[in-house]
């Protein structure tokens, strides 16, 4: 499937960091649509609505490789699972027994942005 940008079925280099800023503060702006879990008719429309116009956001401010919207999609959904994955490993740190120091993880600004984000859904719910 080829669009406007170039063939999104080719592989293409790898997201550089900058990019990968970009894309998560780009979703950010269109969060309300993006991370909706609603799953009405009026949703499913909106979002590739929006990943569209991410895209064009993208590729107008990276600079470089001309990414489509399927592209930034999957990245995204990538780089979501793998800050929630470092925060759920730095929770079960914080709460392990046996003693000891917990081991850091390391987590990035982009991290922290996605969490802001998603808020409660990425990290659960705090003991009480």
């Amino acid at each position: 499937m080829a669009d406007a940008r170039g063939d999104c079925t080719k592989r293409s280099a790898n997201f550089s960091d900058r990019e990968v800023e970009l894309l998560v503060n780009l979703v950010k702006k269109y969060s309300g649509i993006i991370e909706c879990k609603k799953t009405d008719s009026t949703t499913w429309k909106d979002k590739p609505e929006a990943w569209e116009k991410l895209s064009n956001d993208f590729n107008s401010c990276s600079g470089g490789i001309l990414r489509c919207a399927k592209n930034l999609t999957i990245k995204y959904e990538n780089v979501k699972n793998a800050a929630k994955k470092k925060f759920a490993e730095e929770k079960q740190e914080v709460y392990k027994t046996g003693g000891g120091t917990p081991t850091t993880v390391q987590i990035t600004p982009v991290d922290h942005l996605i969490k802001n984000m998603m808020g409660d859904n990425g990290t659960g719910l705090e003991p009480v």
